[in-house]
């Protein structure tokens, strides 16, 4: 199993990879807070006893292989109430991305209160943790200065997984493609600087209208729901928000690494 602690670990081959959640329900204002994981406007999840292994081989809803995965995860905030870390790692979770902090809606930000109970336990069962940021900032600067709290926040867990930037928020979506490219890279390039990998978050049709992800020099994770998992630069896909995990009550996001 690959360790992916530092950057310098998390480098998967470009033409190996190509394809990775979060997402608001349609019609929620920019001061909505995000509803995190498990939740979404890309259409109906696909929730059956899939996502999972047959033989040693993953397979979707449909019952084909996911050709290339190798670990299972999950990614989860308060809306998962108080999940049993002990049972979620039986159940075949290897790495979980956790929300931190909402950061850069009118220059605040706001915890999750589950974040620091989820990092510590998850990480204290054997799964390969590794916080996410839902951002919320409008300038390069603004960018630079929750990366950097991201960092300096992280620093006081075992992160052992690339440091997640969520970009989907609609405050932040009437950028211009080049002012989001330029936002998500410049909070990109300060978790790396620190010695961590930045992976970015958003789903298929952000990635295809919303940002030139040409231009950035970070793995993806992308979601999407009942479609092609393949995409330039995507190492972790999410393929349900409505996924079943022993030892978390309700739905939550599942994710495969590459």
């Amino acid at each position: 199993m690959t360790d992916w602690k530092n950057r310098t670990v998390w480098k998967p081959a470009a033409a190996a990879v190509m394809t990775a959640c979060l997402c608001l329900q349609p019609g929620l204002t920019a001061m909505a807070e995000e509803i995190g994981p498990g939740f979404s406007d890309m259409g109906p999840g696909y929730e059956t006893e899939a996502w999972k292994k047959l033989d040693g081989i993953y397979m979707d809803d449909q019952g084909n292989a996911i050709e290339g995965a190798v670990q299972r995860g999950i990614s989860v905030s308060k809306f998962q109430g108080t999940i049993d870390w002990s049972r979620v790692a039986q159940d075949d979770v290897s790495f979980a991305f956790i929300r931190m902090v909402s950061y850069g809606y009118e220059g605040g930000y706001t915890m999750d209160e589950t974040f620091d109970r989820n990092m510590r336990e998850a990480s204290a069962n054997g799964i390969h943790t590794a916080p996410y940021i839902y951002l919320q900032t409008r300038t390069v600067e603004e960018a630079r200065q929750a990366a950097q709290f991201a960092v300096d926040t992280a620093r006081n867990y075992t992160v052992d997984f690339p440091i997640a930037v969520d970009v989907e928020s609609q405050y932040i979506m009437d950028l211009s493609v080049q002012e989001l490219t330029d936002v998500v890279n410049a909070f990109c390039q300060v978790i790396a600087d620190a010695g961590y990998t930045p992976i970015i978050y958003s789903d298929y049709y952000k990635f295809t209208n919303e940002m030139d992800t040409s231009q950035f020099g970070f793995d993806l994770w992308m979601a999407r729901y009942g479609g092609d998992h393949r995409y330039p630069g995507r190492t972790i896909w999410q393929c349900t928000d409505q996924g079943q995990v022993d030892g978390i009550e309700g739905n939550v996001c599942l994710e495969f690494a590459f």
